[in-house]
């Protein structure tokens, strides 16, 4: 890790395609995920006006990660996140957090808004020009696009930057035969390319070689326009079907994070219900077990809710929930919890905070939520706090400990914050 940091920053560059299990392009392989990590993080972390997507992808040469899977990297790095912090001491939210999934919608909408497969160009892979330009001749008056490369590092840089689909490319190279290159770019693109090797000799093992090199068609010279053709519109029938399963798979993905991020919110509020609560201390329990880490919860209470909804209605009702998620949200702190677990209950879950700490906490939002706004109804709430302790096995002892604070704040009198003892991790 130490040298490919350090190769990292002397700006050493090697192209991934040469990359195989030996020790040394290990090695490269790390420094060039340690660079495109890099350039993820400061396209993440600059200014809006100055962010680039394309720039970004040149930078990262993403064309070789295909987007369902970039995607699905980003939100594994903003869902593993909080783990990620609590081992490095780093913020519970990420620096950047709104940039970096805007990397993850942008990209999707680059895709529906400006790839359409039917105009890409094929490109011509053959290190003799006069075979190319023969090509060349035969595809363009048909319609075709087309781009040229004599080597194998021509076709790469092609590649990276053009994104054809479709590769026209000859079994006899220089340095590298077509067999070989093909077998690299199946490794390094997957089935997003259509292959077809060309070769001046047909025989049946020569196409059975082909294909098992990772091809997708195999023709001999000299070729016949119309079979080429014909090829050519079964090739681009099949890229443009592949392109629709990526745009779908896309859509799948950023609708499943949608419908998971909806099932962990209230829908009032846009805090964390009582699923995402849960979600959160299963997430954090065992570690602040493991650790000793300081623990604690706060559970929420607005007195007399009933009355205000009985009183003024259920939309001021409504707006008074609104105005208490509002509320927590700005008093509490970066990486704390906040949930609403029912109907005018709240929670917070404070991690790395003492009892006496977060007690003040609750004051703050007591004293707050006393004048919330002159527009809504006049409100208190009792709180009730609680914090991990040697005793409290489980998320759900915690709780039912703060909850117990919380019915005796109400019992004294409410517009107050108990404490829960710490002796037994529940109120007396």
């Amino acid at each position: 890790m130490v040298m490919a940091i350090e190769n990292c920053s002397s700006g050493t560059d090697f192209e991934l395609e040469h990359a195989s299990n030996s020790a040394p392009d290990r090695l490269q392989t790390l420094i060039r995920i340690l660079g495109a990590g890099r350039s993820i993080t400061e396209w993440a972390m600059s200014p809006a006006s100055d962010r680039s997507l394309e720039v970004l992808q040149e930078n990262i040469q993403s064309w070789w990660m295909n987007t369902p899977h970039f995607v699905t990297m980003i939100h594994h790095i903003l869902a593993e996140w909080r783990d990620i912090a609590e081992i490095f001491e780093l913020p519970h939210s990420p620096p950047g957090l709104e940039n970096l999934e805007s990397i993850r919608n942008t990209l999707m909408r680059l895709r529906e808004d400006h790839q359409d497969i039917r105009n890409k160009p094929l490109l011509l892979v053959d290190d003799q020009a006069g075979d190319r330009a023969l090509l060349q001749r035969t595809l363009e008056p048909a319609g075709y696009q087309t781009l040229q490369a004599s080597t194998a590092d021509e076709a790469f840089t092609i590649i990276y930057k053009n994104s054809p689909r479709i590769i026209l490319l000859d079994w006899v190279m220089p340095e590298i035969d077509g067999l070989d290159l093909c077998r690299r770019l199946r490794r390094e693109f997957g089935p997003r390319l259509y292959i077809i090797i060309l070769t001046a000799h047909y025989d049946q093992s020569y196409a059975v070689e082909a294909l098992q090199a990772g091809a997708n068609d195999y023709l001999s010279k000299t070729i016949s326009r119309s079979v080429l053709l014909a090829k050519l519109a079964v090739a681009q029938q099949i890229v443009e079907f592949i392109s629709s399963l990526e745009s779908n798979c896309e859509k799948l993905i950023h609708q499943n994070n949608s419908l998971q991020s909806m099932a962990m919110k209230d829908a009032l509020t846009g805090l964390a219900n009582r699923r995402g609560a849960d979600e959160f201390l299963k997430q954090h329990w065992s570690n602040a077990l493991r650790s000793q880490s300081i623990l604690s919860c706060i559970m929420i209470d607005i007195d007399y809710f009933k009355q205000i909804n009985d009183q003024h209605g259920h939309d001021q009702g409504d707006l008074v929930l609104e105005a208490m998620g509002k509320l927590l949200l700005e008093t509490s702190r970066v990486g704390d919890l906040t949930a609403r677990v029912g109907g005018e209950e709240f929670m917070i879950v404070c991690l790395q905070c003492q009892l006496t700490d977060a007690a003040a906490l609750a004051e703050r939002i007591r004293r707050k939520a006393m004048s919330l706004s002159d527009k809504l109804p006049p409100i208190t709430i009792s709180a009730g706090v609680a914090e991990l302790t040697e005793d409290i096995t489980d998320s759900e002892t915690l709780m039912r400990a703060a909850d117990q604070a919380l019915l005796e704040a109400k019992r004294n009198g409410r517009n107050q914050v108990i404490c829960a003892p710490k002796a037994t991790g529940s109120a007396a």
